[in-house]
């Protein structure tokens, strides 16, 4: 750069409050075998959250769970304090959940 560069001070994140949460979320797989076993999850707002894995842990299940493309079969997805854990996906975008390319994007 022709300079010294000077790192950047970290700033604090400013979190408001949740705005989805996932509580003891249960799924079954493609094989009828139970993958997403008691998740728990909670995003405030101001947050962005990535869940990554290796292929076959559970991600693409959860994701679909949260969009309404696969039922959950114990827990609860909330969405600004409202239960859409069993709302058609319609009800759930209107809730601004998205699924987008294998991932879900929830906005507030």
């Amino acid at each position: 750069m022709g300079r010294e560069v000077k790192p950047l001070e970290p700033q604090p994140l400013q979190k408001g409050p949740v705005c989805f949460s996932i509580k003891g979320l249960r799924a079954m797989g493609d094989r009828g075998t139970e993958v997403l076993r008691g998740v728990d999850l909670e995003v405030c707002s101001g947050e962005i959250v990535g869940i990554a894995g290796v292929s076959g842990n559970g991600q693409r299940e959860l994701a679909e769970c949260v969009a309404g493309l696969r039922k959950a079969t114990a827990g609860m997805i909330i969405v600004d304090e409202k239960d859409v854990t069993h709302a058609p996906p319609l009800k759930r975008m209107e809730a601004a959940v998205a699924y987008i390319l294998k991932s879900v994007c929830v906005t507030a």
